[in-house]
């Protein structure tokens, strides 16, 4: 989670520079323009985030699925004399 709001986060301050750069060399860009650009770059940014959460869910259920797997092939340790049920108190 900490990754995912460092890059939303370094994703919005790059653009703000980016903006500035280009309201300095191009002084006919208006607040609107500014404005769009920024909320749409913002929307791209929060996507790209949720689906780097998505990939790491997807990488979470895949490490359980490996864990699920190891465990059901794994040997039985549990042995029992003659096939009796052990008395259970």
């Amino acid at each position: 989670m900490f990754l995912i709001k460092l890059f939303t986060s370094s994703a919005l301050a790059g653009l703000i520079l980016f903006v500035n750069y280009q309201v300095q060399t191009d002084s006919s860009l208006s607040i609107g323009v500014i404005m769009a650009y920024l909320l749409y770059m913002q929307t791209v940014t929060r996507n790209l985030g949720e689906m780097i959460t998505q990939i790491q869910n997807i990488a979470k259920v895949n490490g359980a699925a490996v864990k699920v797997c190891t465990l059901i092939g794994a040997e039985s340790r549990i042995t029992f004399d003659k096939h009796e049920k052990p008395e259970t108190n």
